[in-house]
């Protein structure tokens, strides 16, 4: 009976602990105009969200989104500091200790980032009062060098304090944005996604030993990184990136599986469109519906059918309301009221909402102009990932915790060639771990599976594999060490 009692207790415990998780209760969104608090279109404007009641009210803080935003609250919904990944500000609208100069070089970001996801916040794992946000240097336009995160500490000082700042977690240049994250399987450690370009994923782990750079992975079609963004699915098993570069390459939605014990994706599947304008993306509370937004429609997808594309719906079109400038559709957000919420694409005072997102269809019922802000906003909408996420059922996962996994390309010897390769590929590996040797298409379809014992070699037949590109993984069974690369077979 107290065995019994016990197992209740931990479970509502738990139950408790995913619920409180309220760290996106509080958005901020807007631009001060060079400290203009009295001019009505200049200033900050409050979203609070409770008991699925969204609360719009003005509050000043002197700070200018364009694009980049971050607004992390506590575990109970108090709100504790918000960023443009410039500087970070705090409750009472002044800067926190040490919270200036994020990243910054010499250039015109001091009103913030102008990036689609520009930074990312996340509760360091048992560490209370700790978060880490991620964010890249802002002295090149068009991709990051190097990737950053930094530390904040609520308990520190009256206003909180950046304890740790501008440290490098990538010496490489990534692309700009899109930075996103997602609960490792064992509901407590967190996964980030950064891409270097499309088909080129680096995974960081972090867990309440710190963050590190756990592995790379090579999927998906070779584009340039372009603009749009990039969200994981509420229930963490699939993730969709939009991307939008040039008339003459389009856009593209690509869409993966994820492991989230492992981190990896596969079943790369790709919708495109011949058209280019700033977009954004998002995914319904139930994680069946996928939303595109291309600037003047808003286009919903049934991800569980086999073919996405041919599921596709016309939402919403713009009606063509123009405020100080364009109200179209851009960046969307999933809220704590199960709504998902749209900036418009331009500066204006209204965002829009899909009210029902889990529903089929027009019954997902676009609202345009449903929320009215007292000061432009200037396309932006904060960056949150699902906080609420809790851990895989039944899943044998958690064996990463507390362990520093690193990047065998650095720091293991592994070798794979020729590259091209024409009949054999030959990998070898020098180690006293026992490897799994993985030979996958784009899609992510395993066409050659086999054991490298330790410190031996083994020869992979490719002679009746079709010329093209194709993702080589060699890890441990342990799954402490893991490499990727990409290998052209060219007959």
């Amino acid at each position: 009976m107290k065995k019994r009692t016990l197992i209740l207790v931990c479970y509502i415990f738990n139950i408790i602990n995913v619920f409180s998780q309220k760290h996106d209760n509080v958005w901020i969104v807007g631009y001060s105009g060079n400290n203009k608090p009295d001019y009505p279109d200049f200033g900050t404007t409050f979203l609070t969200f409770d008991k699925d009641t969204l609360k719009v009210a003005p509050k000043f803080i002197d700070i200018d989104f364009r694009e980049t935003n971050v607004t992390m609250s506590d575990k109970n919904g108090k709100m504790l500091f918000t960023t443009n990944a410039f500087k970070i500000y705090g409750i009472d609208g002044k800067i926190v200790k040490n919270g200036d100069t994020l990243g910054y070089k010499d250039g015109w970001y001091t009103s913030g980032l102008r990036h689609q996801q520009g930074v990312l916040a996340l509760p360091i794992p048992e560490r209370e009062n700790e978060y880490m946000l991620f964010y890249g240097s802002n002295e090149v336009l068009f991709y990051y060098y190097p990737f950053y995160y930094a530390i904040f500490d609520a308990s520190k000082g009256t206003n909180g304090t950046m304890v740790e700042k501008n440290k490098i977690i990538i010496k490489d240049s990534v692309g700009t944005g899109k930075i996103t994250a997602v609960k490792h399987g064992n509901g407590r450690d967190w996964w980030i996604h950064v891409a270097k370009t499309n088909n080129v994923h680096y995974w960081l782990l972090l867990t309440s030993k710190g963050v590190s750079f756990h592995h790379k992975q090579v999927l998906g079609a070779k584009y340039y990184h372009g603009v749009g963004q990039a969200v994981f699915s509420p229930d963490g098993s699939r993730f969709v990136e939009s991307r939008s570069e040039s008339k003459k390459t389009g856009q593209d939605l690509d869409i993966y599986d994820v492991d989230r014990c492992n981190g990896m994706l596969s079943n790369y599947k790709q919708i495109h469109f011949d058209t280019s304008n700033f977009i954004g993306c998002g995914i319904s509370p139930n994680s069946r519906f996928m939303y595109f937004s291309n600037g003047w429609q808003i286009l919903q997808y049934d991800l569980d059918v086999d073919d996405i594309k041919s599921s596709e719906v016309i939402a919403a079109t713009w009606d063509g309301f123009i405020d100080f400038s364009m109200t179209g559709f851009d960046q969307m957000q999933l809220a704590p009221d199960r709504k998902i919420y749209v900036a418009t694409n331009g500066s204006t005072h209204y965002m829009h909402t899909i009210e029902k997102p889990d529903e089929k269809g027009l019954a997902c019922q676009v609202k345009q102009r449903s929320v009215k802000l007292f000061n432009y906003n200037s396309w932006s909408i904060p960056n949150h990932p699902n906080y609420r996420l809790g851990a895989l059922k039944g899943s044998p996962c958690d064996t990463l915790h507390g362990v520093a996994v690193k990047d065998i390309e650095q720091n293991q010897d592994i070798f794979i060639a020729p590259n091209p390769s024409n009949d054999y590929l030959k990998v070898s590996w020098n180690s006293t771990k026992t490897m799994n040797v993985v030979l996958s298409d784009i899609l992510g379809r395993e066409l050659i599976h086999q054991n490298l014992a330790e410190s031996s070699e083994i020869l992979l037949d490719v002679s009746n594999i079709s010329n093209g590109i194709y993702t080589i993984s060699v890890n441990s069974t342990d799954n402490l060490f893991k490499n990727i690369n990409k290998i052209i077979i060219k007959h």
